[in-house]
Protein backbone atom coordinates (compact mmCIF):
# COMPACT_ATOMS: atom_id res chain seq x y z
CA UNK A 1 0.00 0.00 0.00
CA UNK A 2 1.61 3.28 -1.29
CA UNK A 3 0.53 6.75 0.22
CA UNK A 4 2.44 9.41 0.99
CA UNK A 5 0.08 10.09 3.83
CA UNK A 6 1.00 8.37 6.96
CA UNK A 7 -2.49 8.81 8.20
CA UNK A 8 -4.09 7.37 5.37
CA UNK A 9 -1.17 4.27 5.59
CA UNK A 10 -2.35 3.75 9.30
CA UNK A 11 -6.14 3.58 8.44
CA UNK A 12 -5.72 1.16 5.56
CA UNK A 13 -3.42 -0.83 6.95
CA UNK A 14 -5.80 -0.97 9.78
CA UNK A 15 -8.77 -1.93 7.41
CA UNK A 16 -7.30 -4.58 5.47
CA UNK A 17 -5.32 -6.38 8.47
CA UNK A 18 -8.86 -6.29 10.42
CA UNK A 19 -9.50 -8.74 7.12
CA UNK A 20 -6.91 -10.80 7.34
CA UNK A 21 -4.51 -9.59 4.76
CA UNK A 22 -0.98 -8.95 5.28
CA UNK A 23 0.20 -5.26 4.57
CA UNK A 24 3.59 -3.66 3.41
CA UNK A 25 3.80 0.16 3.65
CA UNK A 26 5.65 2.28 1.26
CA UNK A 27 5.45 6.35 1.38
CA UNK A 28 6.15 6.66 -2.18
CA UNK A 29 6.77 5.49 -5.42
CA UNK A 30 10.22 5.14 -5.42
CA UNK A 31 10.40 3.43 -1.68
CA UNK A 32 7.37 1.10 -3.31
CA UNK A 33 10.33 0.33 -6.47
CA UNK A 34 12.68 -0.69 -3.94
CA UNK A 35 10.32 -3.14 -1.75
CA UNK A 36 9.42 -4.76 -5.17
CA UNK A 37 12.89 -4.98 -6.48
CA UNK A 38 13.56 -6.91 -2.95
CA UNK A 39 10.98 -8.75 -2.93
CA UNK A 40 9.26 -9.10 -6.80
CA UNK A 41 7.12 -12.32 -5.85
CA UNK A 42 6.10 -11.85 -2.52
CA UNK A 43 3.10 -9.41 -3.52
CA UNK A 44 -0.75 -9.94 -4.78
CA UNK A 45 -1.83 -6.59 -5.03
CA UNK A 46 -0.33 -2.81 -5.29
CA UNK A 47 -3.04 -0.13 -3.91
CA UNK A 48 -0.91 2.53 -5.55
CA UNK A 49 -1.90 6.57 -4.59
CA UNK A 50 -1.31 8.77 -7.46
CA UNK A 51 0.07 11.93 -6.25
CA UNK A 52 3.20 12.13 -4.49
CA UNK A 53 6.03 13.58 -3.77
CA UNK A 54 9.18 11.88 -4.66
CA UNK A 55 7.97 9.54 -7.30
CA UNK A 56 4.10 9.72 -8.16
CA UNK A 57 2.21 6.52 -8.76
CA UNK A 58 2.00 6.63 -12.16
CA UNK A 59 5.29 6.64 -12.73
CA UNK A 60 6.65 4.15 -10.13
CA UNK A 61 3.45 2.01 -11.90
CA UNK A 62 5.41 1.95 -15.39
CA UNK A 63 8.86 1.45 -14.12
CA UNK A 64 7.36 -1.35 -12.20
CA UNK A 65 6.43 -2.51 -15.52
CA UNK A 66 9.09 -1.94 -17.75
CA UNK A 67 12.04 -2.40 -15.26
CA UNK A 68 11.16 -4.95 -12.89
CA UNK A 69 8.75 -6.73 -15.51
CA UNK A 70 6.16 -7.03 -13.44
CA UNK A 71 3.91 -7.28 -15.73
CA UNK A 72 0.76 -9.22 -14.14
CA UNK A 73 0.87 -7.54 -10.67
CA UNK A 74 -2.49 -5.95 -10.30
CA UNK A 75 -1.79 -2.11 -9.57
CA UNK A 76 -4.74 -0.04 -8.45
CA UNK A 77 -4.79 3.53 -8.16
CA UNK A 78 -5.88 5.65 -5.28
CA UNK A 79 -7.48 8.90 -7.11
CA UNK A 80 -9.95 11.74 -5.88
CA UNK A 81 -11.52 11.71 -9.09
CA UNK A 82 -10.37 10.37 -12.84
CA UNK A 83 -10.91 12.80 -16.25
CA UNK A 84 -10.69 10.65 -19.21
CA UNK A 85 -7.61 11.93 -20.07
CA UNK A 86 -6.37 11.04 -16.61
CA UNK A 87 -7.88 7.61 -16.72
CA UNK A 88 -5.87 7.10 -20.60
CA UNK A 89 -2.77 8.32 -19.08
CA UNK A 90 -3.22 5.51 -15.83
CA UNK A 91 -3.81 3.09 -18.28
CA UNK A 92 -1.16 3.21 -20.25
CA UNK A 93 1.24 3.63 -17.11
CA UNK A 94 0.18 0.05 -16.39
CA UNK A 95 -2.83 0.60 -14.04
CA UNK A 96 -5.51 -1.96 -13.54
CA UNK A 97 -8.61 -0.54 -12.12
CA UNK A 98 -9.05 2.71 -9.76
CA UNK A 99 -10.75 2.90 -6.42
CA UNK A 100 -12.10 6.10 -5.27
CA UNK A 101 -11.06 8.55 -2.42
CA UNK A 102 -12.42 8.13 0.66
CA UNK A 103 -11.61 4.42 0.03
CA UNK A 104 -14.84 2.36 1.63
CA UNK A 105 -13.79 -0.27 3.07
CA UNK A 106 -16.20 -2.88 1.74
CA UNK A 107 -15.63 -1.69 -1.88
CA UNK A 108 -12.00 -1.97 -1.17
CA UNK A 109 -11.76 -5.61 -0.08
CA UNK A 110 -14.42 -6.76 -3.13
CA UNK A 111 -12.28 -4.50 -5.53
CA UNK A 112 -8.88 -6.79 -4.13
CA UNK A 113 -10.48 -10.11 -3.96
CA UNK A 114 -11.58 -9.84 -8.27
CA UNK A 115 -7.79 -8.58 -8.79
CA UNK A 116 -6.38 -10.97 -6.75
CA UNK A 117 -8.12 -14.11 -7.96
CA UNK A 118 -7.01 -17.26 -9.64
CA UNK A 119 -8.71 -17.29 -13.47
CA UNK A 120 -10.56 -20.29 -12.86
CA UNK A 121 -12.31 -19.17 -9.31
CA UNK A 122 -15.84 -17.83 -11.04
CA UNK A 123 -16.49 -14.43 -8.72
CA UNK A 124 -19.73 -12.72 -9.92
CA UNK A 125 -18.72 -9.07 -11.57
CA UNK A 126 -18.11 -6.09 -9.59
CA UNK A 127 -19.89 -3.24 -11.28
CA UNK A 128 -18.60 -0.19 -10.42
CA UNK A 129 -19.92 3.09 -13.16
CA UNK A 130 -17.08 4.25 -14.73
CA UNK A 131 -14.11 2.35 -12.86
CA UNK A 132 -13.20 -1.07 -14.60
CA UNK A 133 -10.35 -2.45 -16.43
CA UNK A 134 -10.24 -1.12 -20.33
CA UNK A 135 -14.35 -0.32 -20.41
CA UNK A 136 -14.61 0.51 -16.99
CA UNK A 137 -17.71 -1.81 -16.64
CA UNK A 138 -16.33 -4.95 -14.19
CA UNK A 139 -13.20 -5.53 -11.81
CA UNK A 140 -13.28 -9.45 -13.36
CA UNK A 141 -10.89 -8.91 -16.19
CA UNK A 142 -7.87 -8.53 -13.99
CA UNK A 143 -5.24 -10.32 -15.05
CA UNK A 144 -3.15 -11.85 -11.51
CA UNK A 145 -2.88 -15.67 -11.58
CA UNK A 146 -1.71 -15.22 -7.65
CA UNK A 147 -3.13 -17.22 -4.89
CA UNK A 148 -5.68 -15.49 -3.02
CA UNK A 149 -4.69 -13.30 -0.05
CA UNK A 150 -7.19 -11.26 1.20
CA UNK A 151 -10.16 -12.70 2.39
CA UNK A 152 -13.48 -12.65 3.77
CA UNK A 153 -13.39 -11.63 7.57
CA UNK A 154 -15.55 -15.33 8.10
CA UNK A 155 -12.60 -16.86 6.34
CA UNK A 156 -10.04 -16.50 9.04
CA UNK A 157 -9.14 -16.41 12.95
CA UNK A 158 -9.90 -13.46 14.14
CA UNK A 159 -6.48 -11.25 14.46
CA UNK A 160 -6.38 -7.52 15.37
CA UNK A 161 -4.19 -5.57 13.66
CA UNK A 162 -2.88 -3.54 16.49
CA UNK A 163 -3.80 -5.47 19.28
CA UNK A 164 -3.45 -2.91 22.18
CA UNK A 165 -5.86 -0.37 20.28
CA UNK A 166 -8.29 -2.30 18.56
CA UNK A 167 -11.53 -4.64 19.40
CA UNK A 168 -13.82 -6.13 17.64
CA UNK A 169 -16.50 -4.70 15.22
CA UNK A 170 -18.95 -5.29 17.85
CA UNK A 171 -17.42 -2.54 20.08
CA UNK A 172 -14.34 -1.74 22.64
CA UNK A 173 -13.54 -0.79 25.70
CA UNK A 174 -14.72 3.06 26.20
CA UNK A 175 -17.76 3.01 24.63
CA UNK A 176 -19.00 3.76 21.09
CA UNK A 177 -17.27 6.88 18.80
CA UNK A 178 -18.42 10.11 20.24
CA UNK A 179 -20.43 12.02 17.34
CA UNK A 180 -18.21 14.96 16.53
CA UNK A 181 -19.69 17.89 14.58
CA UNK A 182 -18.06 17.81 11.41
CA UNK A 183 -17.82 14.01 11.00
CA UNK A 184 -20.30 11.66 8.97
CA UNK A 185 -20.56 9.16 11.70
CA UNK A 186 -22.52 6.77 9.65
CA UNK A 187 -19.18 6.40 7.14
CA UNK A 188 -17.23 6.15 10.55
CA UNK A 189 -18.95 3.54 11.83
CA UNK A 190 -19.06 1.32 8.29
CA UNK A 191 -15.11 2.13 7.84
CA UNK A 192 -13.90 2.14 11.56
CA UNK A 193 -16.63 -0.03 13.03
CA UNK A 194 -16.53 1.13 16.88
CA UNK A 195 -12.73 1.50 17.18
CA UNK A 196 -12.86 4.40 19.22
CA UNK A 197 -9.44 4.76 20.76
CA UNK A 198 -7.77 4.62 16.95
CA UNK A 199 -9.99 6.42 15.41
CA UNK A 200 -9.35 9.62 18.02
CA UNK A 201 -5.99 8.62 17.43
CA UNK A 202 -6.07 9.26 13.77
CA UNK A 203 -8.68 12.27 14.63
CA UNK A 204 -5.36 13.80 16.56
CA UNK A 205 -2.32 12.90 14.31
CA UNK A 206 -5.60 14.93 11.60
CA UNK A 207 -5.91 18.00 13.37
CA UNK A 208 -2.57 18.22 14.38
CA UNK A 209 -0.90 17.93 10.59
CA UNK A 210 -4.09 19.99 9.07
CA UNK A 211 -5.43 21.99 11.37
CA UNK A 212 -3.47 25.15 10.29
CA UNK A 213 -4.02 24.41 6.31
CA UNK A 214 -5.87 27.69 6.18
CA UNK A 215 -3.16 29.88 6.92
CA UNK A 216 -0.72 28.17 5.07
CA UNK A 217 -3.05 28.76 1.91
CA UNK A 218 -2.83 32.47 3.20
CA UNK A 219 0.80 31.92 3.26
CA UNK A 220 1.22 30.73 -0.10
CA UNK A 221 -1.27 33.21 -1.60
CA UNK A 222 0.68 35.95 0.20
CA UNK A 223 3.90 35.11 -2.14
CA UNK A 224 1.55 34.32 -4.88
CA UNK A 225 2.04 30.66 -4.86
CA UNK A 226 -0.73 29.30 -5.98
CA UNK A 227 0.59 25.64 -6.74
CA UNK A 228 1.75 25.43 -3.28
CA UNK A 229 -2.15 25.97 -1.80
CA UNK A 230 -3.08 23.43 -3.90
CA UNK A 231 -0.83 21.37 -2.92
CA UNK A 232 -1.93 21.58 0.64
CA UNK A 233 -5.40 21.38 -0.34
CA UNK A 234 -5.05 17.89 -2.11
CA UNK A 235 -3.24 16.37 0.33
CA UNK A 236 -5.95 18.12 3.50
CA UNK A 237 -8.57 16.38 1.09
CA UNK A 238 -7.43 12.71 0.65
CA UNK A 239 -7.20 12.41 4.38
CA UNK A 240 -10.07 14.35 5.48
CA UNK A 241 -12.32 11.87 3.49
CA UNK A 242 -10.71 8.95 5.00
CA UNK A 243 -11.66 9.96 8.46
CA UNK A 244 -14.98 11.07 7.83
CA UNK A 245 -14.38 14.99 7.27
CA UNK A 246 -16.40 14.63 4.28
CA UNK A 247 -18.17 17.96 4.13
CA UNK A 248 -14.39 19.42 4.64
CA UNK A 249 -13.10 16.77 1.90
CA UNK A 250 -15.59 18.52 -0.26
CA UNK A 251 -14.73 22.31 0.51
CA UNK A 252 -11.25 21.85 -0.07
CA UNK A 253 -11.53 20.05 -3.28
CA UNK A 254 -13.83 22.76 -4.36
CA UNK A 255 -11.34 25.50 -3.25
CA UNK A 256 -8.31 22.99 -5.02
CA UNK A 257 -9.98 22.87 -8.09
CA UNK A 258 -10.81 26.62 -8.16
CA UNK A 259 -6.76 26.87 -7.96
CA UNK A 260 -6.06 24.73 -10.06
CA UNK A 261 -8.14 26.65 -12.79
CA UNK A 262 -6.73 29.70 -12.30
CA UNK A 263 -9.83 31.23 -10.54
CA UNK A 264 -9.56 34.37 -8.62
CA UNK A 265 -12.40 33.78 -6.81
CA UNK A 266 -11.51 31.67 -3.58
CA UNK A 267 -11.59 33.64 -0.53
CA UNK A 268 -15.48 32.49 0.15
CA UNK A 269 -14.50 28.70 -0.50
CA UNK A 270 -10.82 29.36 1.74
CA UNK A 271 -12.83 30.72 4.29
CA UNK A 272 -15.61 28.33 4.71
CA UNK A 273 -12.50 25.27 4.95
CA UNK A 274 -10.73 27.42 7.92
CA UNK A 275 -14.13 27.50 9.49
CA UNK A 276 -14.64 23.82 9.06
CA UNK A 277 -11.58 23.21 10.59
CA UNK A 278 -11.82 25.27 13.65
CA UNK A 279 -15.81 23.81 14.33
CA UNK A 280 -14.01 20.71 14.13
CA UNK A 281 -11.09 21.18 16.21
CA UNK A 282 -13.28 22.39 18.88
CA UNK A 283 -15.69 19.55 18.83
CA UNK A 284 -12.98 17.34 18.92
CA UNK A 285 -10.99 18.60 21.72
CA UNK A 286 -12.98 17.01 24.64
CA UNK A 287 -12.73 13.53 23.40
CA UNK A 288 -8.62 13.50 21.46
CA UNK A 289 -6.56 11.39 23.79
CA UNK A 290 -3.57 13.33 25.23
CA UNK A 291 0.19 14.08 24.26
CA UNK A 292 2.25 10.96 24.39
CA UNK A 293 3.01 7.34 23.86
CA UNK A 294 0.45 4.78 22.45
CA UNK A 295 -0.07 2.06 20.51
CA UNK A 296 -0.86 4.01 17.49
CA UNK A 297 2.34 6.33 17.72
CA UNK A 298 4.74 3.18 18.21
CA UNK A 299 3.17 1.52 15.47
CA UNK A 300 3.63 5.12 13.18
CA UNK A 301 7.36 4.72 14.40
CA UNK A 302 7.34 1.27 12.87
CA UNK A 303 5.75 2.18 9.96
CA UNK A 304 8.18 4.88 9.56
CA UNK A 305 11.37 2.47 9.75
CA UNK A 306 9.70 -0.27 6.92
Amino acid sequence: MVDDSNINRLVVNQALMKEGADVVLAEDGRQALEILRERPGEFDAVLMDVQMPVMDGLTATSLLRSDLGLSDLPVVAFTAGVLPDEKRNALDAGINDFLAKPVELEEMVALLLCSTAPRHIDLPPLQREGRGVGDGSTASTSLSTRPLTVRPLSAVPERPALSEVEGSRGGVEGGDIPAIAGIDMTWVADNFGNNRQFFLEMLAMFLARFGGTAELIRADLAVGNRDAAARHLHALRGVAGNLGAQELMRTAGELEQAFVAGSSDTGFHLERVAVQLAVLREAAAPWLPEPGESPVNRLVTDCAAI
